[in-house]
């Protein structure tokens, strides 16, 4: 294909992808973490001390998942950006081929 953006739609869609996988990775590293602050808190294991810690982290959790859903809107841009590129130097091509002969 014609690279006529000079956009390398490979390496878009590849980065795209990475971004999403690691924001993905992150959205279940940090459920894993506010499981087993779920689960010291709900057994008991903490003081009262620690519990308060605990709380203040917990209250950043909506937090963390914004940023990671932001992240992986960053990355869904970059794959559907690569595509849409990837079409429309598709159908320059197709048109211009028509009018080659």
């Amino acid at each position: 294909m014609a690279d006529i953006f000079g956009a390398d739609t490979g390496t878009l869609n590849t980065l795209g992808n990475r971004v999403v996988d690691n924001a993905q990775q992150f959205i279940d590293n940090t459920n894993k973490v506010y499981q087993t602050i779920d689960d010291l808190i709900n057994k008991g294991y903490i003081s009262d001390t620690s519990r308060e810690i605990a709380e203040s982290i917990k209250a950043k959790q909506v937090v963390l998942k914004n940023i990671a859903t932001t992240i992986q809107g960053h990355g869904d841009y970059l794959i559907n950006t690569s595509r849409k590129v990837s079409n429309t130097e598709s159908d320059i091509s197709t048109e211009t081929k028509k009018y080659q002969n």
